[in-house]
């Protein structure tokens, strides 16, 4: 007969290892989410935007719509799109 340690022992020295492993994963997860995201110019979001907007307004029949990005408290981006008053169509 073999002898060691039986399987539920094994279990009770797997399970921390595996929540040390979990906790160290979320550090990492948590550190990059604090870096600097998204665009850095508003041209490159205008740029972006533009395309975007002009597809989905004309797939989804939306005569018109505004859009404004606030970024660190401050007004980033801001445009109109398409028509103020659906009657001009």
């Amino acid at each position: 007969m073999k002898k060691g340690i039986p399987v539920d022992a094994k279990a009770i020295y797997l399970y921390p290892l595996l929540c040390l492993m979990l906790l160290l994963g979320g550090v990492r997860v948590l550190s990059q989410e604090t870096a600097p995201r998204g665009p850095s110019d508003p041209a490159e979001l205008e740029a972006f935007l533009d395309d975007l907007m002009a597809r989905q307004m004309e797939e989804h029949h939306i005569p018109g719509a505004a859009v404004s990005v606030v970024k660190d408290g401050k007004l980033f981006f801001s445009r109109g799109y398409g028509y103020e008053d659906s009657a001009c169509l």
